[in-house]
């Protein structure tokens, strides 16, 4: 193809024929029947085809609503109107008079006329096309400006004939037969050019043969990973350590609270993992409050009391501060040295902590990603604990591991994880769920607020406060944005101060140096602060009893987790708790769903699944920082128990196989996917 073509490609990033064969249709359409206009009636979904009459753009004085509009006629003199509500520049460019062209869509009767509103359509030019050549199912792949429908399927068309017989097949025969699949170059060649017996319902659900091979294809691959991952840890031997007496004991008395059943029974199958001498690598999941950290401590006593040294890595500096303060006073009076590393650490200090962890004594350590650092060197590194696993990566968390031999590995997540994430995400570590909140803790009381209503929220803040209590007010952004028209703590400070200007306002962000950000955080804590403004921060291991409030602005721009990790700040005490989600609009009913969901559900481990499902795992989590595999085709949770069928697949054939010799090409993919795994 041309060089102008290629150019339009590679904004796709479609440089290769695997990335054009790769490119796999986002939807398709059913036009085995193509209508006649004269045929069409409302309600139901029709495909069609025929010539621009007439096309010109529409303002309604009324709604102050512009739409662009195009009569279609055709060989039977009826005619059809195609309406966009958008100015469609594109649109009206293309759509000029005598242009044939297919549209799809659900037809309307409006004001006496049949119309489809924003259909999918597909030009053809000047020149009518013979309807054979475009009756079937037929793909629909994601366009960009200068690339269109027919381009795209004719140059995959061509890909297809000419390269698809290259295709390496990854799955083993003996699996492609057990499920009866089309092997990969059938498969991929089915997705772009569906036969036409094909049930169409099928099609759309991702239930053909072909579509169902390929996603546990994609299943399978990472599962293959997670498993030759978990089978390093099981034969790796790790130190034995027995359950501690001493600092047990003290730490006991320390606490001012009791364990809950569920605190005590995942710590239970901690010591069990300690004890057995093969490395423990175990999920802790619990819901906001249920108390991770605490049981994480009692773990951490167990390699002290042995004379090993334990690292804590957060991915916050703030988050790194708190279970600094909080272990220093449950370990108070235990002989063990807690220490810091950040990147704000003074040259000095970090010397200083670097000089003590080469010194073999029972020391636990926090930081944030500066643990990672080749200059940070252990003596006797015996645990690992990640916090807030999910901002990191599986190979950030490897990279701190091989800093010992064969360290103990607990990694937390406060942010409830879905059952059909963690296989994908965490599938190569035990899972231990905190399922309990400590006794006494109200449910948060939770209300969604529009602009109009802000007086309200203001009145109901300032009663909270009136009684003693505290409140956060959380901001997505430090200061104003020109492209992003949001509030910002710069821009509301004045006005929250005025609002509330016999109490104290104090704010906290990211760009505050350290100490600062430690001195405002303790006299929140102590009382002498009554309203926080903060950016989200204060999203996870803040625990402040006495603040009962929690505003979020811009609320319908966080999701469902993100706003239950915020709410998970307050009902700490025994008094009750308010969560005000403050939206600047309601303008989708995604953004309804989603906060209104809010108010209504409490448990976090449901909320998180209506997350996953409203939003898909990259956006659930984060995909740069959180490691999520990228599924092009597989969808969860919608594929779940095909996602159980390839781990349950790829798990047995390394149990039976742990070297791959019997498998050499996935030995093969495998030893390119996971850089250097070691087969001695």
């Amino acid at each position: 193809m041309g060089p102008k073509l290629a150019q339009v490609l590679a904004r796709k990033d479609l440089e290769t024929v695997q990335d054009l064969l790769y490119f796999f249709p986002r939807a398709y359409e059913d036009r085995r029947k193509i209508h006649q206009l004269n045929e069409v009636k409302a309600g139901e979904k029709v495909t069609v085809m025929g010539q621009v009459h007439r096309s010109h753009p529409v303002f309604f004085s009324r709604s102050r609503r512009r739409a662009f509009e195009v009569i279609l006629t055709d060989e039977s003199a009826a005619w059809l109107k195609l309406t966009w509500f958008a100015s469609a520049a594109y649109l009206q460019k293309s759509l000029g008079q005598g242009v044939y062209l297919m549209a799809t869509g659900e037809v309307t009767f409006y004001r006496g006329e049949l119309q489809i509103v924003h259909p999918e359509i597909e030009i053809l030019g000047k020149e009518p096309t013979s309807i054979s050549d475009l009756r079937g199912l037929v793909p629909i792949y994601s366009e960009t400006e200068g690339l269109y429908q027919k381009t795209i399927r004719r140059i995959a068309r061509k890909a297809l004939d000419q390269y698809s017989h290259r295709f390496q097949d990854l799955l083993p025969d003996s699996i492609l037969q057990r499920y009866a699949w089309p092997n990969k170059s059938k498969a991929v060649q089915f997705l772009h050019q569906p036969t036409s017996e094909t049930s169409f319902d099928e099609l759309l659900e991702s239930k053909t043969p072909a579509q169902q091979r390929l996603i546990y294809e994609e299943f399978f691959r990472i599962s293959l990973s997670l498993a030759i991952r978990r089978q390093d840890y099981v034969e790796a031997k790790a130190p034995v350590l027995p359950k501690p007496i001493k600092f047990w004991e003290v730490f006991g008395k320390n606490l001012p609270f009791r364990f809950t059943a569920a605190q005590k029974k995942v710590l239970h199958e901690i010591l069990e993992d300690l004890e057995s001498g093969r490395m423990t690598h175990r999920l802790i999941q619990g819901d906001v409050g249920s108390g991770k950290t605490v049981v994480a401590a009692a773990a951490a006593l167990v390699a002290l009391e042995a004379s090993y040294q334990v690292a804590i890595m957060a991915p916050t500096e703030l988050l790194v501060l708190q279970h600094f303060e909080n272990f220093k006073k449950w370990f108070e009076g235990i002989p063990v040295r807690i220490i810091c590393l950040t990147g704000s650490s003074s040259t000095k200090e970090q010397k200083e902590v670097l000089e003590q962890l080469k010194q073999p004594e029972p020391t636990i350590i926090f930081g944030t990603h500066s643990l990672f650092e080749d200059r940070v060197e252990f003596s006797r590194l015996g645990m690992v604990i990640v916090d807030e696993q999910h901002r990191f990566g599986v190979r950030q968390r490897a990279r701190l591991i091989q800093k010992g031999s064969h360290p103990h590995v607990l990694v937390m997540t406060a942010t409830p994880i879905p059952r059909t994430l963690s296989l994908t995400l965490y599938g190569d570590l035990d899972f231990s769920v905190i399922d309990e909140l400590p006794p006494g803790r109200k449910p948060v009381a939770t209300k969604v607020f529009t602009e109009k209503q802000r007086p309200a929220l203001i009145r109901e803040i300032r009663g909270e406060l009136q009684k003693g209590r505290q409140a956060y007010i959380v901001f997505p952004l430090i200061e104003e944005s020109e492209k992003l028209p949001l509030k910002s703590i710069q821009s509301m400070l004045p006005e929250i101060q005025s609002a509330y200007s016999e109490f104290k306002v104090s704010f906290l962000h990211g760009k505050i140096p350290s100490e600062e950000k430690r001195a405002t955080l303790q006299d929140f804590k102590n009382g002498k602060v009554d309203v926080l403004v903060s950016t989200t921060v204060v999203e996870v291991g803040v625990d402040i009893p006495n603040a009962t409030v929690m505003v979020v602005e811009h609320a319908e721009r966080f999701g469902l987790s993100q706003l239950h990790q915020l709410r998970g700040r307050i009902g700490r005490g025994s008094e009750q708790s308010f969560c005000f989600l403050m939206a600047s609009h309601l303008g989708t009913p995604e953004i309804v769903k989603r906060l209104r969901t809010m108010e209504t559900l409490a448990d976090g481990f449901k909320l998180a699944e209506v997350d996953l499902e409203m939003r898909g795992p990259g956006e659930f989590l984060g995909t740069k920082q959180s490691g999520v595999p990228y599924f092009q085709l597989g969808r969860l949770p919608r594929d779940f128990e095909l996602l159980q069928i390839a781990r349950k697949d790829a798990f047995e054939i390394v149990g039976s196989d742990p070297k791959l010799k019997n498998h050499p090409q996935l030995r093969s993919w495998l030893e390119g996917e996971l850089h250097g795994v070691s087969w001695n």
